[in-house]
């Protein structure tokens, strides 16, 4: 199989007035996927892909008369982003005489991205900042080896491994216009360059077992040892300079620092990872089921534009518990379905990201960060429910709602920016208090509603369709910018014609119908 894709649009329809641009994006990718049947016990499948995406990604700016429904940046350089990914997978299946199955993944995968970007978002000279994520490859390897059919007792046992590296340079330029004793003003750059390097290698054992122990109930237990190797490094050299014009008179000065402390760039993690679950036909088409699942992530040192306060260097590896309870009902003969869902999970160190923290620098200045932190514990308690419904042969409706509501139990320490604290030694920030805080910027409600009604057209084989989709959000709290933000609803309509056998598809749609903003 062959696939190839084009695009190219306008991005968001933001302009830049300060350079009298327009944002644009470009996206070119192909595909190529190979099956070869070796024998009737051996297959193999290739698959390679590649896509390519140029970006502008001028910043919409707010103020001085502008409102963010203008959609206009001032930037005073064209903000751009590059993006180039590959990834080939080979998938080897041989079925043994004993009717197990052994299976063999190996993939490789590069990534490059490159982004430059005004760190102001001004029209006047301020920060600069250039950042390019170079994963130079990537490989995964996994084994496994799994029961076929079995009436009581069906497993899967595998190994996994992975090895990674990746180089992070950073590049910030800081401007600065001083007054001099002359009657002048002289503009000083702060040259910032942070090379970055991340390497990490990944092995894991797993077993996974269904046991059917009678015709309507089936026990399912998985177990998962996770061990994982990190290495971080990353030397900051500051380069201080003159500006006359377009050229930089220097350097004036060098500074050296290293951004991830000695004790933190050699890391090593490792956890079990489970699954214990339930579940039992009641009757025809009606299954209800239980289940546990222990999860985790492993920690790492962060890496940011500029060197972070020691307090940032790293963060510890997260873990979470979750119970849920769900149920599926085929109900009226299998003219409707309902899935019902409920779940309770808790985490401890979870991954907090917070966004540009104001620090105090080793010369007295500030400087925003953004490092992932800790945070001590987060619960999550939600709700999800479907109904599907066939109302007649050539009309259908859905509807599906979510609540979720998760927040901080225990977070006292978390980095933040209050006016109201002092801050004047080297590395000092802001904390707060974030207990019972939402713990990112989701709505706690959302829900969708979708028909689609078709009817033949003659003898033509086809059919006209119509379909109407309303989705509605709640509102959310947004900790970063200390700011409810509305809840919104918007329609989409889709109306065309279409071969009967799905060959083929003409369409006409309406996306957000009533011009709905929200912000």
């Amino acid at each position: 199989r062959l696939a190839g894709v084009y695009d190219q649009n306008r991005n968001q329809d933001i302009e830049n007035i300060t350079l009298g641009i327009n944002n644009e994006a470009e996206t070119k990718g192909g595909r190529v996927v190979a099956l070869w049947q070796a024998s009737d016990t051996v297959d193999a499948r290739f698959s390679y892909n590649y896509v390519k995406a140029d970006k502008d990604i001028n910043s919409i700016m707010e103020g001085n008369g502008l409102q963010y429904t203008d959609r206009k940046a001032v930037n005073d350089f064209a903000a751009t982003s590059y993006e180039r990914h590959s990834q080939a997978v080979l998938e080897i299946n041989w079925e043994l005489p004993n009717e197990w199955l052994f299976t063999s993944v190996t993939s490789h995968q590069r990534s490059l991205m490159e982004r430059e970007f005004d760190s102001d978002q001004s029209e006047i000279a301020g920060q600069n900042q250039a950042v390019a994520s170079n994963i130079k490859g990537a490989v995964n390897q996994e084994f496994r080896l799994q029961s076929v059919g079995n009436d009581f007792w069906d497993w899967t046992a595998g190994i996994f491994y992975q090895d990674s590296e990746a180089e992070t340079p950073v590049y910030v330029d800081n401007f600065l216009l001083v007054g001099t004793p002359l009657p002048t003003f002289t503009t000083f750059v702060a040259e910032v360059t942070g090379p970055a390097f991340n390497d990490s290698e990944e092995y894991a054992l797993f077993l996974h077992n269904a046991f059917h122990l009678t015709d309507n109930g089936t026990l399912t237990l998985g177990i998962r040892y996770n061990y994982l190797e990190r290495y971080n490094q990353q030397t900051f050299e500051q380069l201080a300079f003159i500006l006359d014009g377009d050229d930089r008179i220097g350097p004036l000065d060098t500074t050296i620092i290293e951004g991830v402390p000695q004790d933190v760039q050699d890391l090593d993690y490792d956890a079990f990872t489970g699954t214990l679950k339930y579940q039992h036909t009641l009757a025809d088409g009606l299954m209800v089921y239980g289940s546990y699942d222990r999860g985790w992530r492993s920690g790492s040192a962060n890496i940011g534009g500029q060197p972070l306060p020691a307090d940032w260097a790293a963060f510890e590896e997260e873990s979470s518990d979750n119970f849920e309870l769900g149920l599926k009902w085929n109900f009226l003969e299998g003219r409707g379905l309902l899935n019902l869902t409920g779940y309770y999970q808790t985490y401890e160190d979870f991954h907090y990201g917070a966004n540009n923290v104001l620090y105090v620098l080793v010369d007295g200045s500030f400087a925003q960060g953004s490092p992932v932190v800790n945070a001590d514990e987060v619960s999550s308690t939600g709700l999800e429910a479907e109904v599907t419904y066939l109302i007649m042969e050539n009309w259908s409706f859905t509807a599906s709602m979510s609540y979720n509501k998760t927040q901080f139990e225990k977070f006292d320490n978390a980095p933040c920016n209050d006016p109201s604290q002092d801050l004047t030694t080297p590395g000092d920030y802001a904390t707060c208090d974030l207990k019972g805080v939402a713990a990112g910027s989701q709505p706690e409600w959302s829900g969708v509603i979708t028909s689609e009604y078709h009817t033949n057209v003659g003898d033509y084989n086809m059919e006209w369709y119509l379909r109407g989709l309303l989705k509605a959000e709640g509102e959310r709290d947004d900790v970063d910018v200390d700011r409810t933000i509305s809840g919104y609803g918007f329609v989409d309509i889709f109306t065309g014609l279409r071969s009967n056998d799905g060959v083929w598809d003409i369409s006409l749609w309406a996306k957000n119908m009533f011009d709905e903003e929200a912000r």
